[in-house]
């Protein structure tokens, strides 16, 4: 294997709570046509999701530690962290 430098041209900025929607969409986009989805979820299943991730449901999330890649201030690429157990 081997492993290149990537260049991100990309403004980035820590993940906000207020990015849910967006993030909703990214993750659509993302699983879209993996095994990791059914094909059903709708844009509120991915809202709820998102949700869960800000609540803690996946242990305490480390928004410093979280980024979002933007482009014309709309998110296109995210990374989101927590401290689970």
């Amino acid at each position: 294997l081997q492993r290149k430098p990537v260049a991100i041209e990309r403004p980035i900025r820590n993940v906000d709570p207020d990015d849910l929607d967006d993030l909703a969409i990214l993750m659509l986009d993302a699983y879209a046509g993996t095994i990791d989805v059914s094909g059903e979820e709708t844009l509120d299943d991915a809202r709820a999701e998102m949700g869960r991730a800000f609540d803690g449901t996946y242990g305490k999330p480390l928004l410093d530690a979280s980024y979002v890649a933007l482009e014309d201030d709309t998110p296109v690429a995210a990374t989101l962290v927590t401290l689970y157990e």
